[in-house]
């Protein structure tokens, strides 16, 4: 019951089910039982998209499989352990934990399992970066899958693999991958990840060949439009077997044409439209990352003025610090210390001790700052923009991004703190930033600079 409650989405019901089977196990004392119960809760927070609970679960399920000695439950587990901590950001569990599977599956030679064992370590590689890697990690899992007559997970793993290939920028090594993909997708029937390979394929052929990438590009949204209406296209199949197909074919015939013109029109168009935005993304990038680059340079000198003078006071007080009746002030008030910054440089010096100081918590937003400036957002806006021309938010980021470029030059700090001591919650922000301004990920950069060292 609780299986069938998972497979009807009802996601409640399942776990109500296999907690009472985990419950009758536990009375049993069989631990091979207990530890398949658990499995299946495990599993159903997995499908519910809760891997936090599911994991708890997992490592319960592993203590009871290893007092059973059932190595081939402990790597059914192993193997979750690794998918929810993948799906949780945490790669290096996701990876130990498939590793540790690997090893099991090996020993017992249940080679099909092995080599699923050997795409989760793949996966997790890439996570953590370590392409080479995770490419020979692919390599090894592709002629165990092949005999195994797995080519579901094959295919899906060359996926993987060209879309890492595409983030080194290897287009035309990509290109193979995404090509036999798309036609193992197609010969199973599996238009969703069909629609994914054949969209690496025309990012793969972007930088390689414009024509290529152009039929690459019509054929991806062939197959977007043929998932979308999937549901309606088996309607219409109904309706051919229901009523006079042949007064139907006539009717389809008769606007044929109009559709084909329509189809050429609308194919048009769309690279036009993507050409375009393209061209204006990379002007629009080109400009942003040459205004950071004038920006961290202001603010090197702002923080080497500010070292040299001790200016370490230049925020305004903290509301905590200061009466109740004066620790809200008025727009007008507002406006006044907004006046005593005096300068341009003096406001941006302000921002800049602001912003440093705010790195620490993650409080660096534009409201954060003016708070800590005694004003209002609205007002600390205004006069920043009056005082300097540019906008609040993009000075704020290039003193993180000049801050981030400073501290990964230091080999013993790890990327993830690196973008806690910049103001970032998530590594995934962070790096989509600094790319963003530097036009390579934190990791390329910190090897570059250490390597100028």
């Amino acid at each position: 019951m609780g299986v069938v409650s998972v497979r009807l989405g009802d996601f409640a019901s399942g776990v109500s089910y296999t907690k009472q089977c985990v419950d009758i196990d536990m009375r049993s004392g069989d631990n091979d039982r207990i530890a398949l119960s658990l499995s299946t809760l495990a599993g159903t927070y997995i499908a519910a998209d809760k891997p936090k609970d599911a994991e708890k679960y997992i490592m319960m399920g592993l203590e009871y499989a290893a007092n059973g000695k059932n190595t081939l439950r402990q790597t059914i587990l192993l193997g979750m352990a690794s998918e929810v901590n993948y799906k949780m950001g945490d790669y290096t569990k996701a990876l130990n934990f498939a590793e540790q599977a690997y090893r099991l599956d090996s020993v017992a030679a249940r080679w099909p399992r092995a080599a699923i064992r050997l795409s989760q370590k793949a996966t997790a590689l890439i996570g953590m970066e370590r392409y080479a890697e995770a490419e020979a990690t692919f390599e090894k899992a592709f002629p165990l899958l092949r005999d195994a007559n797995n080519y579901h997970s094959l295919a899906i793993d060359y996926n993987h693999l060209g879309f890492m290939m595409l983030k080194q920028h290897r287009h035309s090594d990509a290109v193979p991958y995404f090509k036999e993909a798309s036609r193992l997708f197609a010969a199973m029937g599996d238009l969703y990840n069909q629609v994914h390979a054949q969209k690496g394929l025309y990012e793969s052929y972007w930088e390689l060949d414009r024509d290529s990438a152009r039929i690459a590009l019509e054929r991806f949204n062939e197959l977007k439009d043929s998932l979308y209406h999937q549901a309606s296209a088996d309607a219409l199949a109904r309706y051919n077997v229901e009523f006079d197909t042949d007064r139907l074919k006539d009717e389809v015939a008769k606007h044929s044409f109009a559709r084909k013109r329509d189809w050429m029109l609308a194919a048009v168009l769309i690279i036009l439209v993507v050409v375009g935005s393209l061209v204006c993304y990379r002007r629009k990038l080109r400009s942003y990352r040459a205004e950071m680059k004038l920006l961290m340079a202001e603010i090197a000198e702002i923080n080497a003025s500010m070292t040299q003078q001790g200016a370490a006071a230049t925020t305004a007080t903290p509301v905590d610090d200061v009466p109740a009746e004066t620790a809200a002030p008025s727009e007008l008030e507002q406006d006044k210390t907004a006046d005593t910054a005096g300068s341009a440089s003096h406001l941006e010096r302000m921002v800049v001790q602001a912003v440093n100081e705010g790195m620490a918590n993650c409080e660096i937003s534009v409201a954060q700052i003016a708070n800590r400036l005694n004003m209002g957002e609205q007002t600390f806006r205004r006069r920043f923009v009056e005082a300097t021309g540019r906008q609040p938010k993009s000075f704020i980021s290039a003193i993180q991004m000049g801050r981030a470029a400073s501290l990964l030059s230091d080999r013993n700090l790890t990327i993830g703190e690196v973008a806690r001591e910049c103001g970032f919650e998530e590594q995934s922000a962070f790096s989509h930033s600094f790319k963003r301004a530097f036009g390579c990920a934190p990791t390329e950069y910190r090897a570059n600079a250490l390597k100028q060292q």
